[in-house]
């Protein structure tokens, strides 16, 4: 027995598995037992039908254009018969009729009765997975911020937070938010301390694509409010503030490391995206009008809303 846990406490302490007992450990809490049943929000059917809905709905849209391809006649067939092509009524299933673009809840729902069936594995299990990633994410940026030591820290303290638990387990949830927040971070921080070695590049568009990911993610279950303005702003204020300190230690201290170009490109381009998701929430929010009598204008112009409220 001794030899036995003197090899598994050789085998816990390198650093190079961690990430391997982060993803099972958060395996076992958020996926173990996703098909069973439970003590659910009794709203989580509804979304669970529209999500269904929408998957038929994309499956008629695809079905005609398969079946007029299976009827358009071969040239030999052309050739030896002038036969009419039947048309084809497009099938169109009963329900609703739901918005072409999506939010990502609804659509990862539907990824996964399409793989999985209508079953309760299979509407929880995609956002489990979200969830699974989310730790690994936060388990690289602690790493990436810190140590491995400060990464797998970060990621047991994640996954002992009950709202990340039933978030990742309930349909009725915001864990596509949370993780697409989480991506964006993780990757805009690798961008801004970008690795050493011959990885270097390689490292650099990973982290590059984690950021895209994770603000198309955030974008579509979020919005841009929610979702694209509590990062970026958070990169700006974090990496912004960063930059006069190493400046000043750059200064006290000659044998410092200097600051990275990176990293004031990196903050550079979340201040603009920032920004410019600021202009996208206005514009859909806000129009510019003729002013009414009374009301607040700047040459002539008021900020109203659909509501009716100007300022």
């Amino acid at each position: 027995m001794q030899p036995f846990l003197a090899k598994l406490r050789v085998v816990l302490r390198r650093e190079a598995l961690w990430p391997i007992w982060v993803g099972l450990l958060a395996a076992l809490v958020l996926v173990f037992g996703i098909g069973s049943f439970g003590l659910w929000e009794p709203q989580e059917i509804k979304l669970a039908d529209e999500a269904r809905i929408a998957l038929e709905i994309e499956k008629a849209e695809e079905a005609p254009a398969s079946a007029e391809e299976a009827l358009t006649p071969t040239d030999e067939q052309s050739e030896g018969s002038a036969a009419p092509t039947p048309e084809v009524a497009p099938a169109t299933p009963s329900g609703p009729k739901l918005p072409s673009a999506l939010p990502f809840q609804r659509f990862a729902v539907s990824r996964g009765i399409s793989l999985w069936g209508p079953s309760e594995g299979g509407v929880r299990l995609p956002l489990a997975l979200i969830g699974l990633c989310l730790v690994l994410t936060t388990y690289l940026l602690g790493s990436r911020l810190g140590s491995p030591r400060a990464g797998l820290f970060a990621a047991i303290v994640v996954l002992s937070m009950p709202l990340l638990v039933f978030q990742s387990r309930q349909v009725t949830s915001d864990i596509g938010t949370a993780a697409g927040q989480t991506f964006l971070i993780a990757g805009l921080i690798g961008l801004a301390w970008p690795g050493t070695g011959r990885h270097r590049v390689l490292e650099s568009v990973l982290f590059g694509v984690l950021a895209t990911i994770g603000a198309v993610i955030a974008a579509t279950a979020g919005g841009v409010l929610l979702g694209l303005m509590p990062p970026l702003f958070a990169i700006v204020l974090g990496v912004g503030g960063v930059i006069p300190l190493l400046r000043l230690q750059a200064r006290r201290r000659p044998e410092a490391p200097p600051l990275r170009w990176s990293t004031i490109v990196v903050a550079a381009v979340a201040a603009g995206a920032a920004i410019a998701a600021v202009a996208v929430f206005f514009h859909q929010v806000f129009q510019l009008h003729d002013a009414a009598a009374g009301a607040r204008a700047l040459f002539g112009q008021a900020l109203g809303a659909e509501s009716g409220y100007q300022s």
